[in-house]
């Protein structure tokens, strides 16, 4: 069974697999297995990896950036190393502090410590989520893996749906929360640690994302500011650049990429490798600007063109790694952007969470507007104010359709949902109204409240729902797919605690999010660099399901075996459909998250060898 799990995931760790059964509480086996991606101590690192005492064993995935400085700390206190490694560093580190070292570390990770004395199993998560810990109990038995796929391998796991969390992705285009669109198979939350004993598991947050200081208390964005956000932003880089291995960087000509590059050629004495991909559609290539930024930091430059083969050749694997729809479209182009990586390095730099950390999105100055005009207009005169406009935009106009529909909500979370989601709770529920009948609207526990304004709020709810959901789930699966590692350097708690301790006008100028990133880069990047609107990749998906795409959508999702098809209102799935072919309306966005979700399904009851129980019904 743990053979079958490792073996389930073997591309996340192709440089060693092994497995230990240790004596559990009760006559149960403790079965622990792990899969290597060697990056530090390419020699001594393999795991399970245990304590010399023989008490402790661990398995760990991921990075701990500043094991080095936490090893002298330990070794001043006389630990004695017997390897260079993080793994030794992390075990000796939560010996000799317990649950307290998780505030020492500066990485990503998901690990687990089993206490042979204590009977006690420990879980955790690093603080943003960054590295993935699934689990599912069993009667008395706690099963958790990195991925679906090895999840799937255990014989108990029965893939049944959880029709609450996808009726919820119908609204959001995610699961939002610790829950998956598996029955009974969770998350660890981000920031939190378990304990699995007796039969009980317990969690406690370690982390939360830093709230910003009192208003009065707040940094000004003056020069002293912007040198100490790079210094930290430099810092946060520097520890992730530690490698045994090649490593370089994702490069989509974006503010956020092209930072990280430009501070990596900074550091290297060597020319960076850098990695771009586009599409051969006319109008949605930008490999202009990662050839721009490459050229000015001579870069070791690689490119990749993709097409829509590319898609339907890799749609079912890709999804598989994912664990989820790919609704985001973008988990394809990753996917093959992360083999290219692969032909050359080992570890690769990304620009994931600066959006999130410094307002990069339309929404984050978009809210602001919104509480404006919610303060002084009644909601009586939405449909007048807001709904008439919004149907009488083009889609080209779309990101001021979803500013209409944003406002048309006045709860925050409804508001969120509707900033990056699917479709609004009335729409959703009549093309799945089974899935509505007893429906629960997703409840964000780890609400801040008004009080913080805003801004701040959606920002806190971007770090605590929306990344790990979504974009860091995505860059860990994608990457690891290709057996690659991607590191994040915005997703650094030590950075996000300096962010917190600045002003508003660091992050937004008008309807320009990022701004002390944009100032701190300014003497190293292009002007246009500089200036570039959020685009993220674009993928011609529009086009495609009105062309070759089209057939294989509608077989996907009319057809008798449609697996959504059994929970949805098939003649408003045809509307949609026909809308979109005709160009009546641009449906790509419900579309692709539908017909995604529709491989998603298919996948899990072949991958797993179960048909899931709502299906079969």
């Amino acid at each position: 069974m743990i053979d079958a799990m490792t073996r389930a995931i073997a591309h996340r760790g192709p440089d060693g697999r092994s497995f230990e059964l240790l004596e559990g509480e009760g006559g149960r086996t403790v079965a622990l297995g792990h899969v290597r991606l060697a990056i530090i101590d390419l020699a001594t690192g393999d795991q399970p990896f245990r304590s010399a005492c023989g008490r402790y064993t661990l398995v760990f995935n991921g990075e701990i950036y500043n094991y080095l400085e936490i090893r002298a700390e330990l070794e001043a206190a006389g630990v004695a190393f017997r390897t260079r490694s993080d793994t030794e560093v992390l075990l000796e580190a939560w010996i000799r502090w317990g649950a307290a070292a998780l505030d020492r570390f500066r990485g990503m990770f998901a690990f687990a410590i089993w206490d042979a004395e204590a009977r006690s199993l420990f879980l955790a998560r690093d603080p943003f989520g960054k590295k993935p810990l699934l689990y599912f109990i069993n009667g008395g038995d706690l099963i958790f893996a990195s991925e679906f796929a090895s999840l799937a391998a255990h014989p108990a796991f029965a893939a049944d749906i959880d029709e609450q969390a996808l009726a919820r992705y119908l609204i959001w285009k995610y699961a939002p929360g610790h829950d998956t669109l598996v029955k009974g198979v969770s998350q660890l939350p981000p920031g939190h640690y378990a304990v699995w004993q007796g039969g009980q598991l317990t969690a406690e947050r370690y982390f939360s994302p830093p709230l910003p200081l009192p208003a009065a208390e707040r940094r000004p964005l003056d020069a002293a500011a912007i040198r100490d956000f790079r210094a930290e932003l430099e810092d946060a880089v520097r520890l992730r650049m530690r490698s045994d291995v090649p490593l370089g960087a994702f490069l989509s000509g974006g503010l956020d990429s092209s930072a990280i590059v430009a501070l990596m050629a900074g550091m290297s004495p060597h020319p960076v490798k850098t990695f771009s991909i586009g599409f051969k559609a006319d109008g949605f290539s930008e490999l202009w600007a990662a050839r721009q930024v490459a050229e000015r930091f001579g870069t070791e430059h690689h490119e990749l063109e993709i097409e829509p083969d590319h898609f339907l050749d890799s749609l079912a694997d890709v999804t598989w790694h994912r664990g989820a729809p790919l609704s985001e479209m973008a988990d394809v182009p990753l996917y093959y952007l992360s083999h290219l990586a692969a032909r050359h390095v080992k570890v690769v730099m990304s620009g994931e969470g600066s959006d999130e950390l410094l307002a990069g999105y339309p929404k984050h100055w978009g809210d602001l507007y919104l509480a404006r005009y919610q303060a002084v207009a009644p909601a009586a005169l939405d449909p007048l104010l807001l709904d008439l406009p919004r149907r009488l935009l083009p889609y080209s106009k779309r990101r001021a359709a979803i500013l209409l529909r944003a406002g048309r909500e006045r709860d925050f979370v409804d508001r969120q949902a509707a900033w990056f989601g699917l479709m609004p709770h009335a729409e959703a529920a009549a093309l799945a109204p089974a899935l509505f009948a007893g429906y629960r609207p997703f409840e964000w526990a780890e609400d801040p409240g008004a009080g913080v304004g805003p801004l701040h709020r959606a920002l806190y709810f971007d770090k605590t729902v929306w990344l790990p959901g979504t974009l860091l789930e995505r860059g860990d699966r994608m990457t690891m797919a290709a057996s690659i590692e991607g590191r994040m350097p915005f997703m650094d708690r030590k950075l996000a605690a300096f962010v917190a301790t600045l002003g508003d006008d660091a992050f937004l100028n008008g309807r320009s999010g990022k701004t002390i990133l944009r100032r701190a880069m300014q003497a190293d990047l292009p002007p246009d660099i500089l200036s570039r609107p959020k685009s993220g990749f674009r993928v011609p998906v529009a086009e495609w399901l009105r062309g070759r795409l089209r057939d294989y959508a509608e077989d996907m999702l009319l057809s008798p075996q449609s697996r959504f098809g059994g929970f949805a209102d098939r003649t408003r799935l045809k509307a949609m459909l026909d809308e979109h072919v005709s160009g009546r309306r641009n449906r790509e966005k419900e579309l692709w998250s539908i017909l995604s979700l529709e491989v998603f399904l298919r996948e899990l009851e072949n991958r797993s060898g179960r048909t899931p129980r709502a299906l079969a019904a």
